[in-house]
């Protein structure tokens, strides 16, 4: 705070016009053995004017965090006290329910037939049998009630706001001193079921996730009202959504999936349907990407191929046109460039590929980056139609390579800080997300999620002090179109974190 204070006083003094700092430096007079000002009580009643009302802002929002924290604790506390008195009324009436058993004359007449058919010799098994039954009627009555009283208090608790409330508190405190970018997080929402992948539509209003062997389609507003309006089952037991692009023209999109296959999902009077390619792959699918046109998917995967889809969304059709190879292991990112006359490919082999569009509009490779590190390329992005991003798996580095004399060049690296979780990150399922309106990379390396900003006066990428620190190493995610939204599932806490991102 002290840091922020001081840095603002240095630059209303700074942008002070020379002739007035002339006029204050002037009338500064020693007067036993301390410098002072004639104009000194003026200009600090000014400062501390300033600062107090800053001061006065900061306190307010913490007052208002504290209000919002006892709201909260007190809708709770009464949710809670109501919902235990059920409970308890359940325990007491289950009680009096069992004592009636014994004071209530049994019913035998229900064992009519068993009598007539001498199943009971003796009165005593009529009458034990009697009681028995009434008593597991009884038991079997209470013990829903309980489950569903119990259910409803664990709903309650799960779905309180005092954790977000006080994450964002958390979020807040640490952010006072930050001004380049903001987050804050504003939802949570419960899956048990893993989720590979997800994606959004353009207008950020359609959220589909991965939910194991299911497609979740949810509508999306604003991150803080989130419903799930259709659920669409993979054909197989491994059909787990590992890869999802989203139209951006359009209500349609496409996934790659475990078992390999790669599908085109479209929407008809408001109901989704699914459609397979003519082809599968050989293994895995890690990552597809469409052309501007959307006439064109290209996807590759853990069968070292990359294959190239024509699309046709009139007929609901995905084919497969023809096939890349030049890894030698798992392909497992792709990035195309805004101007679509390359793309880049990086893999297990530790190789960055550049494909080249020929005239007639197909890829060829064109060239292979030479670099000196022996490491996994988690992630890959263009920054520019010239310029590529690239994310080692096993250390914490982002380089930059760019095109000179028609031989793409390492020109700088970033240093990402270390996270608390020392496992190695792994998981290529998490893209390098670019939002190339705000120039930010979002990069997911181990447990943390860092924020790496273009500096405008060095036209240089840093890595903003602001980052998102997850449970463990194993969460996805995706950002929304409009670059408004970051949502993750966190493989711990199974659950979607909804994060709003704020740009200055």
């Amino acid at each position: 705070m002290n840091k922020n204070f001081n840095e603002k006083m240095d630059f209303k003094y700074n942008h002070i016009p020379e002739i007035e700092k002339d006029k204050i430096n002037l009338d500064i007079k020693e007067k036993d053995g301390i410098i002072v000002n004639q104009d000194n009580n003026k200009i600090f009643e000014n400062i501390q004017q300033n600062l107090l009302q800053e001061i006065s802002e900061v306190i307010k929002t913490i007052n208002n965090w504290i209000q919002k924290f006892q709201s909260e604790l007190e809708r709770l506390r009464k949710e809670l006290m109501i919902k235990l008195d059920q409970a308890i009324f359940l325990l007491i009436d289950w009680s009096e329910a069992l004592q009636l058993v014994i004071q209530q004359k049994p019913n035998l007449s229900q064992y009519k037939i068993e009598i007539q058919q001498g199943l009971y010799s003796q009165p005593s098994q009529i009458l034990k049998k009697t009681y028995e039954d009434s008593i597991k009627q009884v038991n079997s009555s209470y013990l829903q009630k309980i489950i569903l009283a119990k259910d409803s208090l664990k709903k309650e608790i799960e779905q309180d706001k005092i954790e977000i409330l006080f994450k964002n508190f958390c979020i807040w405190e640490s952010q006072l001193q930050k001004k380049e970018l903001q987050y804050k997080l504003i939802n949570q929402i419960f899956q048990k079921e893993i989720c590979y992948s997800l994606a959004f539509n353009q207008q950020g209003t359609i959220m589909v996730s991965c939910s194991q062997d299911a497609i979740k389609i949810w509508r999306f507003q604003d991150g803080k009202q989130i419903d799930c309006i259709q659920q669409i089952y993979g054909d197989s037991e491994t059909d787990y959504a590992t890869s999802l692009v989203f139209s951006r023209r359009t209500n349609f999109f496409i996934a790659g999936s475990f078992d390999s296959s790669i599908k085109l999902y479209y929407d008809h009077k408001d109901k989704w349907y699914k459609q397979a390619s003519n082809k599968s792959h050989g293994g895995l699918v890690t990552c597809v990407i469409l052309n501007k046109q959307e006439d064109q998917l290209i996807s590759c995967s853990q069968d070292f191929q990359i294959f190239i889809w024509k699309i046709n969304l009139p007929l609901k059709s995905i084919e497969f046109d023809y096939e890349l190879q030049r890894h030698e292991k798992a392909v497992i990112g792709l990035s195309i460039n805004l101007q679509e006359t390359e793309f880049v490919s990086t893999g297990y082999d530790q190789k960055i590929i550049i494909w080249k569009k020929k005239a007639n509009q197909k890829w060829i490779f064109n060239q292979l980056i030479d670099h000196q590190y022996s490491d996994i390329g988690c992630g890959v992005s263009y920054i520019t139609d010239t310029m590529i991003a690239w994310q080692q798996s096993d250390q914490p580095y982002i380089h930059f390579f760019e095109l000179k004399k028609d031989i793409y060049v390492e020109i700088n690296q970033l240093k990402l800080e270390q996270s608390k979780c020392k496992t190695k990150t792994q998981l290529f399922l998490f893209p390098t997300l670019y939002n190339n309106e705000k120039k930010v990379i979002i990069q997911k390396f181990n447990s943390k999620i860092y924020f790496i900003l273009l500096d405008k006066e060095t036209n240089q990428f840093k890595v903003d002090s602001n980052s998102i620190e997850c449970s463990s190493s194993v969460f996805f995610g995706n950002l929304s179109q409009d670059g408004k939204f970051l949502v993750i599932w966190d493989y711990l806490l199974k659950n979607y974190q909804i994060y709003e991102l704020c740009y200055e």
